[in-house]
């Protein structure tokens, strides 16, 4: 008696299952059938936007990214002075990535650039 179907859950861009059905017979060939998790399976990813209202956060990357090309410094230079690597550094100014406070800090501090903070009731 099965109490799940073999092919339950939900599949990965590679093809992997999300759960591996794996069955166990004895002596008596009872089939026992055994949900375990599948290491290999990348559960599907969700595209991550700012948390910040758009308008604010375009124009504190575009201040960001201006005061970099006036010290002209590249994407690596920067990465080195902050701490992070380059694709981050990347991502942050295509707006693709939602920055933690210490990392606006130290790209802030990097490019010589004073930045405040506000909150606001919503």
């Amino acid at each position: 008696m099965m109490l799940f179907k073999p092919d339950e859950g939900r599949t990965d861009d590679l093809g992997n299952k999300e759960f591996v059905i794996k069955v166990a017979g004895g002596p008596t060939k009872h089939n026992r059938y055994y949900r375990r998790r599948n290491p290999f399976f990348t559960p599907p990813k969700s595209s991550t936007k700012p948390k910040i209202a758009n308008d604010a956060y375009s124009e504190l990357v575009s201040t960001l990214r201006q005061a970099r090309y006036a010290r002209s410094m590249t994407q690596a230079q920067l990465a080195k002075a902050v701490g992070s690597n380059q694709p981050a550094i990347s991502r942050f100014e295509t707006g693709s990535t939602n920055p933690s406070v210490k990392f606006l800090l130290s790209y802030a501090k990097a490019v010589e650039k004073n930045l405040g903070f506000s909150l606001k009731n919503f």
